[in-house]
């Protein structure tokens, strides 16, 4: 259960690496238009790949969407999104998607080297 339908993005380090000290362990999202990107976001990631405005998430009748406003793309579970709905365990990563295609049918290719994943929950 959530307190009071309060929900956060939390951090998911990366096995055996330390991550960098400026991500922090757990935002909440605590507004409508929550903005993940560089300097002046609300949740604030330092990377080339991340743009100064990458993501926005916003709140719905039935919970969260996220919205990717980047250059760059986002993945939610390994697959690239323009717009998605969030369910509580989805991982949104936030660097250049490790995505391969074949045909038209797209497979998720999980990096797990990328410092910029977060547990929607």
């Amino acid at each position: 259960g959530h307190k009071e339908n309060v929900y956060t993005l939390r951090h998911v380090p990366v096995p055996g690496a330390a991550p960098p000290v400026q991500i922090p362990a757990v935002a909440e999202l605590s507004h409508t238009g929550f903005v993940i990107g560089r300097c002046g976001a609300d949740l604030e990631l330092t990377s080339g790949y991340v743009s100064r405005k990458h993501a926005q998430l916003q709140r719905t009748s039935t919970g969260w969407r996220v919205l990717d406003t980047s250059t760059n793309g986002l993945c939610v579970n390994g697959f690239k999104v323009r717009s998605q709905q969030l369910v509580d365990g989805d991982i949104l990563s936030f660097e250049v998607p490790q995505t391969v295609g074949f045909g038209q049918k797209v497979q998720p290719v999980w990096d797990d080297k990328s410092h910029f994943r977060f547990r929607f929950c």
